[in-house]
């Protein structure tokens, strides 16, 4: 380049034009060509460049081949594997179903055997009641049965029961003795004592008026515990016309009367379940002994 530029100086000078001129173009065209070499070089240099890249890139775009193809493998064999996890759960969310159902026909089969057992549970329950009530009404009967026979046991020791002997004496023209004992038979205490005297024909057995003057011991009164024994002489004074009668016959009516408190025990064990009229006379009982009297 050099040499050209010193070969233009050179024929640049003057009396040497033409010849300049044609060196200006012969420079011109070496220009040119130089230029043109240089574009060819470096289109050559840009081209191979370029291709150089685009082989990289090409190298590049097989590696992300190679790596899609291998993600698509893992792919593959990962929607296989989580088919078959589709299949399993599938599997066993049927078999959870399954269950499931199982379960609910045990709790109907469960539900039906509690409400039978309900059922059964009420039938006992109400052949309870009615055994219970037919118990009750037993006990209730019996029970009635029991104060019954109490209250009848009770009133017949309320009744007194009592033994009696006596026997006449004429022991003057008028004075005639009457000597009574008693026995106590029952299980309360009593009082004994004489409520009348009277004389009776002995063969119509009525009553003979005007026969007693007076009566002389007639007002004691004798207490006797249970099985006690007690007794007394009563002494009974004629009228002139009863020492004059024949057939005649003594008659005394005793009343014996329970104690108060076993009264008292009678009625509470009775509980208003007799009359008070007649719990006032249940106690009281009057005997009639008769004797003959000898002249």
């Amino acid at each position: 380049m050099r040499k050209l530029l010193k070969k233009y100086n050179h024929e640049s000078r003057p009396g040497a034009l033409n010849k300049s001129n044609n060196k200006v173009a012969i420079s011109v065209a070496v220009i040119a060509a130089l230029s043109s070499l240089s574009s060819t070089i470096f289109t050559y240099y840009f081209v191979e460049r370029v291709k150089n890249q685009i082989s990289e890139k090409l190298l590049v775009l097989e590696a992300i081949k190679v790596d899609i193809a291998k993600a698509q493998q893992q792919t593959a064999a990962t929607a296989v594997a989580i088919e078959a996890t589709r299949l399993e759960l599938q599997r066993q969310a049927a078999g959870i179903e399954n269950a499931r159902l199982d379960i609910q026909r045990q709790t109907v089969t469960i539900d039906n055997s509690r409400l039978g057992l309900q059922r059964q549970i009420a039938q006992v329950a109400n052949q309870n009641e009615s055994k219970k009530a037919e118990i009750d009404e037993r006990r209730r009967k019996d029970e009635e049965i029991r104060l019954a026979s109490e209250l009848s046991r009770a009133e017949v020791d309320l009744i007194p029961t009592i033994e009696v002997g006596c026997s006449t004496i004429k022991f003057t023209q008028r004075l005639v003795k009457l000597n009574c004992s008693f026995e106590n038979k029952g299980i309360n205490k009593i009082t004994v004592k004489p409520t009348k005297f009277l004389v009776l024909d002995s063969i119509t057995q009525k009553i003979q008026a005007n026969t007693i003057d007076r009566l002389e011991n007639n007002l004691v009164v004798n207490s006797l515990p249970p099985r006690g024994k007690g007794g007394n002489v009563y002494d009974i004074y004629l009228t002139e016309f009863g020492d004059k009668l024949r057939n005649r016959l003594i008659s005394v009516e005793i009343e014996a009367v329970t104690d108060s408190v076993a009264v008292d025990k009678f009625r509470k064990i009775a509980k208003g379940n007799i009359d008070e009229t007649r719990l006032a006379n249940l106690p009281i009982y009057h005997y009639t002994f008769v004797s003959n009297l000898q002249d």
